[in-house]
């Protein structure tokens, strides 16, 4: 039997070398991939420090406020709410 049109084999060889050429073009950037990729891994990274060392002085200044709090012996109430006549703001 004659078979027609293209391989089936062929073909799907011809895409996975396709797919990986296109992988390897993106990489490489037409040379500057050197230049590009280590400048997106260092922004990464300081990205990532900068919301973790802010997370950490999110906990360390509400674990300071707490105490704060605890050592005036009141309460202080959320910004938008009503102060009660023990938190009137007189000395």
């Amino acid at each position: 039997m004659v078979q027609h049109g293209p391989n089936p084999e062929l073909l799907e060889m011809d895409l996975k070398g396709l797919a990986m050429e296109a992988i390897g073009n993106a990489i490489y950037l037409d040379g500057y991939g050197i230049y590009v990729w280590p400048a997106f891994a260092t922004a990464a990274a300081v990205l990532c420090w900068m919301a973790i060392s802010t997370l950490y002085r999110l906990r360390h200044n509400e674990r300071s406020l707490n105490v704060l709090k605890q050592s005036r012996g009141r309460t202080f109430s959320h910004p938008g709410s009503t102060m009660s006549e023990n938190e009137g703001g007189k000395p």
